[in-house]
């Protein structure tokens, strides 16, 4: 793998032919704050050829768990680190691909959504709602209250009161 990243940095891509196909030409996902998102893309040699290569992001937050790749077909597995966004902060950045068969760049943009409580009862926008879910259905109610997401209830009703939900739910 070294040596095809040194031939392609030194501009000696040997004698093969083709080029690279990929499942996607770009990829915009959106996230929770502070939730990770798992996902692939394909890489695909065209005219049945041979790939080899290797696969970065220029984003910290994004992580290439398949590096390298090799063959006619391979799936790119990543997974975005959502601890360090916030609710409608955007993160933009590229796959770089540095293969036998050329250069490439898929670009992503990865969106922070704020997120919303479900129960049984419809959406929980505030802690008068979510009160009344827990007269009706205590385990429901305590379950929610222990999930990441119940934080956009505090945020919008009572924001000095999330440090406590912490400490609470921790």
């Amino acid at each position: 793998m070294r040596e095809v990243i040194d031939e392609v940095l030194g501009g000696n891509y040997g004698s093969e032919t083709g080029a690279l196909d990929f499942s996607q030409a770009t990829i915009e996902f959106s996230v929770l704050p502070g939730e990770p998102y798992q996902g692939t893309f394909w890489v695909r040699g065209e005219d049945g050829s041979v790939g080899t290569g290797s696969v970065f992001s220029t984003d910290y937050r994004m992580e290439c768990l398949t590096p390298e790749f090799s063959g006619r077909e391979a799936e790119i597995s990543y997974v975005f680190h959502g601890a360090c966004i916030e609710a409608g902060e955007s993160v933009k950045g590229a796959f770089r691909i540095i293969s036998n068969l050329g250069e490439y760049s898929i670009p992503f943009e990865v969106t922070c959504v704020a997120g919303q409580v479900e129960s049984s009862a419809g959406p929980i926008q505030n802690l008068s709602e979510f009160a009344k879910l827990a007269k009706e259905n205590w385990q429901e109610a305590l379950s929610l209250f222990y999930s990441k997401s119940f934080v956009s209830v505090l945020e919008k009703d009572v924001p000095e009161e999330i440090v406590i939900w912490r400490g609470l739910s921790a």
